[in-house]
């Protein structure tokens, strides 16, 4: 979990609130794109299965911030579920619109 993003959003995480966090997260990240909480929103969307979204959310993280090795992990997080689950890649490659 990004900590220096939204409080209440990573205490909805720690919590495995995931619904809720994306909630929040998706509001705040409309209006301020920041690093920290794309990276948790992108935690929201793998924790729910949606890994397409978590790679968007990461990518997107990244690209604000690139020195940030967090980031970078998630992006190889979701990267080797795809290759290890070849049925994800349509998943993840819908997203990619």
């Amino acid at each position: 979990i990004a900590e220096e993003g939204d409080e209440q959003a990573w205490l909805l995480i720690l919590g495995g609130a995931y619904e809720s966090a994306l909630q929040r997260l998706h509001g705040l990240t409309a209006s301020d794109p920041n690093p920290e909480d794309l990276y948790n929103l992108g935690l929201c969307f793998e924790a729910l299965g949606d890994y397409g979204l978590a790679l968007l959310n990461y990518r997107a993280a990244h690209q604000i911030d690139g020195t940030n090795l967090m980031y970078a992990k998630g992006i190889g997080r979701i990267e080797n579920l795809q290759r290890q689950f070849p049925q994800l890649r349509s998943q993840i490659q819908s997203r990619k619109l």
